[in-house]
């Protein structure tokens, strides 16, 4: 008989804020948030800007010297809370 160990569920979003465009890939394993990857880009969608990723507790981040992080950190700490508070809310399968 098998028994089930784990689920791993991995979702691809986009989002926009007057910052730019985001694709957002996260995943959550057993109900627990392991990785999130943040890839933003200029508001018209053209132009890569850099990318944040969250992975077991540690953040990194890619990014040109000359590009102000404040307001990309900012949007990156609000679509985790948004992820962390419906991860927290999703019953496991």
């Amino acid at each position: 008989m098998m028994q089930l160990t784990s689920v791993t569920v991995i979702k691809n979003l986009t989002a926009k804020t007057e910052n730019g465009n985001y694709q957002i890939e996260h995943h959550v394993v057993s109900g627990i948030l392991q990785k999130v990857s943040v890839t933003a880009f200029s508001s018209d969608g053209e132009q890569f800007i850099g990318s944040i990723n969250l992975e077991n507790g540690t953040t990194s981040c890619s990014f040109p010297t000359e590009v102000r992080l404040t307001p990309y950190f900012e949007d990156f700490d609000s679509f985790v809370a948004e992820i962390k508070a419906e991860a927290e809310n999703t019953p496991e399968q």
